[in-house]
């Protein structure tokens, strides 16, 4: 396998050395995302938060020191890279139990049914291996009336009518695995535009 290709492959599952910078990278790049991300997810700061593949742990970061979260924030994530890298980023809110880290698949969510008020995840979908069934998962661990954020940047994508095509795909599993009220938007952002897909559980 190629060096570049090697490197890019870490953005699924960051391991080794290799993981630990693509980790940085994520952390100063994706956060017009994440502002975004955290916008469309209409949090109140008491609400249970549950972000599926949390990376560096900056969408926990914002969450606390900027919007004063004060409810439970939880996350999974495959990478023991990144579970390192975000526990160090909330070291201090993992110490006052506000916030708990996770080695987990969304295949699989280590919590207890109707644990959480929102759910939001950036740039993970495109990894997972099943996704309707994996949206059943993450459904099985949402409240009643409880909101999933979808964001994804696809950078793989050509041009601007693939963007909405990787959005109606989106729409389309989650209405398969039986969300609500789906929402689609679009920001403009670079070197692709960024889509938002919203959805609740009845």
């Amino acid at each position: 396998m190629k060096i570049k290709d090697a490197f890019f492959k870490q953005f699924s599952r960051p391991s080794g050395r290799l993981g630990s910078l693509a980790g940085w990278i994520m952390a100063i790049k994706n956060r017009a995302r994440l502002y975004w991300g955290i916008e469309k997810l209409q949090h109140q700061p008491e609400q249970a938060i549950l972000e599926i593949g949390f990376g560096p742990g900056s969408f926990v970061e914002i969450l606390l020191k900027q919007h004063n979260h004060t409810g439970p924030i939880a996350g999974v994530d495959l990478s023991d890279v990144m579970l390192h890298q975000a526990s160090q980023r909330n070291r201090l809110a993992i110490a006052k139990d506000q916030v708990q880290l996770k080695q987990a698949s969304v295949e699989a969510l280590p919590f207890p049914e109707q644990s959480f008020d929102r759910v939001f995840t950036s740039n993970t979908s495109m990894f997972w291996p099943n996704p309707v069934e994996n949206i059943k998962e993450i459904a099985r661990v949402m409240k009643h009336h409880a909101i999933l954020c979808i964001t994804l940047q696809p950078y793989w994508v050509k041009n601007e009518e693939d963007v909405h095509a990787e959005a109606e795909k989106l729409r389309m599993q989650m209405h398969e695995a039986g969300l609500k009220n789906i929402q689609v938007d679009f920001k403009t952002m670079r070197p692709v535009n960024c889509l938002c897909v919203t959805a609740v559980k009845n």
